[in-house]
């Protein structure tokens, strides 16, 4: 559940910084649901304390969901700097 979240706004992210069509138009858009992460922590977590505990999550959950990290810059031919 919570990779397929952390995908669903990680290629938003990308689609916006990117000026890409999408499913959203801003990232607050994308559906989100604390319920089980608020039963992990005994809080209740506020919106971007959900996208960092998903980040912290993910290399132990499921990496291969942060290789679009690797994305190559082809004018320069690297990783962008800024990811």
């Amino acid at each position: 559940m919570f990779d397929s979240i952390f995908s669903e706004i990680l290629q938003t992210a990308l689609s916006l910084y990117f000026g890409q069509e999408g499913h959203y138009k801003s990232l607050r858009e994308v559906p989100l649901d604390g319920k089980e992460l608020s039963a992990l922590t005994g809080q209740d977590p506020d919106w971007e304390e959900i996208i960092v505990l998903l980040l912290a999550l993910m290399p132990h959950l499921n990496p291969q969901t942060l290789d679009l990290f690797f994305i190559l810059n082809k004018n320069l031919d690297r990783p962008y700097t800024e990811f």
